[in-house]
């Protein structure tokens, strides 16, 4: 019996241990977990911040290509030819339907 009862304690002891590491593991686990999920939050922040400011800067350069198709800036055929080249260009290269 008291070979049972010494076994029993010695299993209960390694079984204690495991679990010691085990909790320890988690919280190690959980932190490094938070420390992703912190990382992630910054780096989403960071895209949408470029996202941002890469869809402002399409706007300027549209705004821009039809400033240079205007009938007011394009008094030389050669200016006009170019201009509408380049906003034919910045159309196809964003996307974005243009009138002919």
């Amino acid at each position: 019996m008291e070979q049972k009862d010494g076994e029993a304690a010695q299993k209960l002891q390694s079984l204690t241990e495991k679990l010691t590491t085990l909790r320890h593991e988690n919280i190690d686990l959980v932190q490094h977990k938070k420390d992703i999920e912190s990382l992630l939050s910054i780096e989403t922040e960071k895209r949408a911040n470029a996202e941002e400011e890469m869809a402002q800067m399409r706007d300027q350069l549209l705004a821009n290509a039809n400033l240079l198709a205007s009938p007011a800036l394009s008094r030389v055929g050669s200016t006009n030819a170019f201009s509408d080249y380049l906003f034919i260009q910045l159309c196809s290269y964003f996307h974005v339907k243009h009138i002919a």
